[in-house]
Parts: structure tokens; sequence; C-alpha cells
């Protein structure tokens, strides 16, 4: 029988930040929420990415996740982390990436359009 026991992974380590931050999510995930909203508090530029509606998304979600499915994911180049503590998150980015934070939240077109859907989804 396989172990599927969670382990924590690697700490957050600093990196080069090839992009924003990319939050793998879903509609009506509570975590999802929890997370987008310390990120937009924050002004953490992000993207979103459906994986209801992006197959790569997808994909991308269960090669790091056992094959599951689980939400949020986040990627910030090669540093991906699984359901990440939104404030130790805010504070790792703060420290390593300033860049990326205090800018307009989302940063990505129709960013408008997906906030609307997950904050109905709620």
């Amino acid at each position: 029988m396989e172990d599927r026991t969670r382990r924590p992974g690697p700490a957050l380590q600093p990196g080069a930040a090839d992009g924003p931050v990319v939050v793998y999510w879903r509609p009506g995930c509570y975590f999802c929420n929890r997370l987008l909203r310390a990120f937009d508090r924050a002004g953490v530029r992000y993207e979103m990415r459906d994986i209801w509606q992006d197959d790569s998304a997808r994909e991308l979600v269960r090669a790091h996740n056992r094959g599951d499915e689980t939400v949020p994911t986040v990627a910030l180049g090669e540093v991906v982390r699984t359901n990440p503590d939104p404030q130790r998150y805010v504070e790792w980015l703060a420290a390593y990436h300033p860049e990326l934070i205090g800018g307009p939240a989302g940063g990505v077109e129709g960013r408008d359009d997906l906030a609307a859907r997950r904050d109905r989804d709620v």
C-alpha cells in the first residue's frame, strides 16, 4: 500500500522570480479564497489559473500533488507550494521578492472576471 502521508516540503528559499506568482485554484475552494484575500490585502501581483477550465493548469497541479487536484497550489518560478499558509507566504514574498508586492492586485487581463466568479463562489 502506498504511503500518502503529507510531508512538509523544503523550506521556501529565495530564488529568481521569473514572473508573477501563479495561483492554481477552482471555484468554491475556501482555502483558495482565503489565500487570494490575503494576497489582495497585501497587494501581491498574481495570476489565477482555474484548474477546471485550463487543462495545462490541472496537469501541473496533479504533477505536484501526487495525482491529486489539490488547490490552492502556488507557483513562483520553480518554487511550488500546495495550500501555503497565506500570512507566511506573503511574509516570504516580502522578504525575498518585494517587487511582487505593493502593485495592483491581480495584474493579469481578465482578473476582474475571475475575481467576480471566485467571490460569487465563496
